[in-house]
């Protein structure tokens, strides 16, 4: 018998455990607590058992983790559909609905668990793919930013040195490997 190269987990399974780990490469050594949150939802997605099946009808659904955070199927839900949709609007009522719990109700459990607003959190993550695409492809930085769910380039720069601290063309210039 073969065996395959993730645990029984769906593609989209497979590309947020691969995200979440160049995110944990990347913040080893700089940022502990993003560290923990990578592999917390790591953790959350390979538990979600095979074919990434949610815990049994039964099972309640919108009870939060022991932290006052989110449960792990809710992370692993709300996870895979940022990364699945991080290139258009994505609002508070479409990720709550996802946890099955109410706005407010939602939006304290996600902080509470991810440190950050979802707000935050989604730009964070366009942030991220901005980054990759940056390092890896040749494309405009115009095309990266509307690409990423940013309104154009201004938009993508003006979060980007809010966050990063640097403009994504130094940054790009910087981080590319030397061919």
């Amino acid at each position: 018998m073969q065996q395959s190269s993730s645990p029984d987990l769906p593609p989209a399974g497979v590309l947020v455990a691969a995200l979440l780990v160049a995110d944990v490469q990347a913040a080893l050594g700089r940022d502990s607590a993003m560290v923990r949150r990578c592999l917390t939802q790591l953790s959350g997605l390979l538990a979600t058992g095979p074919a990434g099946h949610r815990p049994a009808v039964d099972a309640p659904r919108s009870a939060p983790a022991a932290t006052g955070g989110l449960a792990n199927w809710q992370v692993t839900a709300i996870t895979a559909h940022v990364e699945a949709h991080y290139h258009r609007s994505i609002g508070i009522a479409e990720l709550a609905a996802l946890a099955n719990l109410s706005e407010g109700h939602f939006c304290r459990s996600f902080k509470a668990h991810f440190g950050r607003t979802p707000h935050r959190y989604v730009v964070a993550r366009r942030v991220a793919h901005a980054q990759r695409l940056m390092v890896t492809t040749h494309e405009s930085l115009s095309l990266i930013a509307f690409g990423c769910g940013f309104t154009d380039q201004a938009h993508l720069t003006r979060i980007f040195r809010r966050d990063v601290g640097d403009t994504p063309s130094a940054w790009r210039s910087r981080s590319r490997p030397v061919n």
